[in-house]
C-alpha cells in the first residue's frame, strides 16, 4: 500500500465538508451493503447446514454434477 491511513484521514480532513460527507456516505453504504450480502449469506448457510443435518436434502459427488452438467452444455 502506497499511503497509509494517517495520510489518507489527513487528506479527507483537508476536504471541503460537503466532499468529506460524500466520503463518509460512500463508506457507510458500501458497509451496509456487505453487512446485508454477509447477512445473506450466514442465513443461507445456516439453512443449508440444517437441511443438510436432517437429511432432507440429496447429496451428490461434485465430480458426478460436474460431469452432469458438462453433458447438458456439450453440443450436439
Amino acid at each position: 500500500m502506497d499511503r497509509n491511513f494517517y495520510n489518507v484521514m489527513d487528506e479527507v480532513m483537508s476536504l471541503d465538508r460537503e466532499s468529506q460527507i460524500l466520503i463518509a456516505e460512500r463508506i457507510v453504504n458500501d458497509a451496509a451493503v456487505s453487512f446485508e450480502h454477509e447477512s445473506a449469506w450466514r442465513a443461507e448457510v445456516r439453512r443449508r447446514l440444517s437441511e443438510t443435518r436432517a437429511g432432507s436434502v440429496s447429496m451428490r459427488d461434485v465430480r458426478d454434477v460436474i460431469h452432469d452438467a458438462r453433458n447438458r452444455i456439450k453440443p450436439r
